[in-house]
């Protein structure tokens, strides 16, 4: 009697499992999301006073293989919303401009202000030509 009391309980068991019902609630887990956090800020030119945001500016933020990517506005401000607590790197880009890498710190809503250097003018090179035979120029 103990026997098919025990199958009996082992088939109820399975069954209500292979439905899709456990009788067995799971216990707490680790929280599945972690906090989000707003990365907001503004990419300046060096070479100005810093009140002046350069727009059209690209910028990345990557973590641990996770990537984000913005355009700054007319004003040079950008956000990143929804970031783990972590190190992310900010890759900076735009045209006439040097790239620019910078590290931050992520663990509370945070702004910052990234400035970013004008490329240096490129050498002129090729051939000039005036009265008399070709000169190379640097």
């Amino acid at each position: 009697m103990k026997t098919c009391l025990l199958v009996g309980a082992l088939v109820a068991l399975t069954s209500l499992t292979a439905c899709g019902t456990s009788p067995i609630a799971p216990g707490p887990g680790p929280d599945p999301s972690p906090t989000p956090f707003t990365l907001t800020g503004r990419v300046i030119a060096s070479e100005t006073d810093g009140s002046t945001g350069l727009s059209d500016v690209f910028v990345t933020a990557t973590h641990d293989g996770f990537t984000r990517s913005t355009t700054t506005n007319a004003d040079g401000d950008f956000a990143f919303d929804g970031l783990v607590e972590g190190e992310w790197t900010l890759s900076i880009s735009r045209d006439g401009y040097v790239d620019t890498i910078r590290s931050v710190s992520v663990g509370a809503d945070q702004d910052v202000t990234v400035p970013i250097d004008p490329k240096p003018a490129d050498p002129v090179e090729g051939m000039l030509a005036a009265r008399g035979p070709a000169v190379k120029t640097r």
